[in-house]
């Protein structure tokens, strides 16, 4: 008979073996080499994975009853949703949340972090060589490389997260050398891809790891926990109100690359429901994107996770996602975790990454540093 110790250690492992495969699934599912991979299998098998990873948790670990029934029931609400809109992400990253408690979050950031950049040097290095496409894409007469992923914001979206990864474990030593790589970096990626949303963001991300060490009253906490609440509510409203002949929206809709006027046709075309609907959705990226033409077809693509939250899984799942992610934030005293999480909701706005596993670890160290405050609080009771 296996010891508590023994339980929670074995525990911990089976997590890190499904984190380590839905990870390399998941970015290899993102680059060129998804022409050669069985998509939808591989996505049934990360929800098949995850869930069966959570049925392990209950058997290896003692739930309070109460504890258990919120987490099935959040769990029930983005069952539905992913029926509804087919997408797997949402469920998939809430399971491995809740999945992930008693593992070390500073373990989860190493294995991502390192599993990123070697599987991240392999598909560049791939594209080069011409092993798989390096899609090009033109834009106002620039040129953007996609290095191997399939378009040039998803590879600067991924190296944006791996520099927030880089930053949380340098954490208390991030100092001006670490700035300096990181824009550096982030300067190099900008010119390949002419992606500004990840650039900006990567700024941000630089600046604020530098002006946090100074907030020692963690004044930062109340505005990252409703950072989130604001954006979601934010571009839900201006894209709903959306009209081209306001100058306003008009000039905005321009600087974000026409994300209001694409959303509100769909908005309109498929309308709003409690879980969510299956768009149909015609985005660049890959060999689709190449040979696009908008004579014969229609771009559709929800950017903003706020928006994809709304219109794909539904109004439940975004009211249950953005209070459960709010109210952990709330908890949170980590200023390094909040400024990169800030960080990631202002990205969140405009970009669809937030909630995808393949490159927001965040989210389980969020769950994980919360869910230890919680217990430390309970010990000193």
């Amino acid at each position: 008979m296996l010891t508590q110790k023994q339980l929670q250690k074995l525990d911990g492992w089976i997590f890190i073996f499904g984190y380590v495969l839905v990870l390399v699934a998941g970015i290899f599912n993102s680059s060129a080499f998804n022409e050669l991979l069985p998509t939808d299998a591989i996505n049934k098998i990360v929800v098949a994975l995850a869930l069966g990873l959570f049925f392990l948790k209950i058997f290896l670990n003692e739930y309070r009853v109460k504890e258990l029934g919120v987490y099935v029931g959040i769990l029930v609400i983005l069952i539905l949703s992913w029926r509804q809109s087919q997408s797997t992400s949402l469920v998939s990253m809430f399971v491995f949340m809740i999945s992930s408690r008693n593992v070390d979050s500073r373990l989860i950031n190493k294995i991502y972090l390192f599993i990123s950049i070697g599987l991240m040097i392999v598909i560049i290095l791939s594209a080069l060589k011409g092993l798989i496409p390096n899609y090009v894409y033109f834009r106002d007469g620039l040129s953007r490389a996609s290095l191997g992923i399939i378009y040039p914001t998803d590879f600067a979206a991924h190296v944006f997260y791996i520099l927030a990864s880089l930053a949380y474990l340098r954490r208390e030593k991030f100092n001006w050398k670490d700035f300096l790589f990181i824009v550096g970096i982030s300067y190099w990626v900008y010119l390949q891809t002419n992606a500004r949303l990840n650039f900006v963001c990567s700024l941000l991300l630089a600046i604020g790891m530098n002006l946090v060490k100074f907030d020692r009253k963690n004044h930062l906490q109340k505005i990252t926990w409703l950072a989130p609440v604001i954006g979601a509510t934010l571009m839900i409203f201006l894209t709903y109100i959306y009209n081209p002949s306001s100058r306003f929206l008009d000039l905005l809709n321009h600087l974000l690359s026409g994300r209001f006027s694409i959303v509100n046709e769909v908005i309109h075309e498929y309308g709003i429901h409690a879980f969510g609907g299956n768009i149909l959705q015609n985005g660049l990226g890959g060999p689709t994107g190449l040979n696009f033409n908008a004579m014969y077809s229609k771009y559709v693509f929800i950017d903003s996770s706020y928006l994809r939250l709304l219109l794909m899984y539904g109004v439940v799942s975004l009211i249950v996602t953005v209070t459960i992610i709010s109210m952990m934030v709330k908890k949170t005293t980590d200023r390094y975790l909040l400024v990169i999480l800030l960080v990631i909701f202002i990205s969140g706005a405009i970009e669809n990454h937030m909630l995808e596993l393949a490159y927001n670890p965040f989210f389980l160290i969020l769950f994980i540093e919360c869910f230890k405050q919680k217990n430390l609080i309970k010990g000193s009771v």
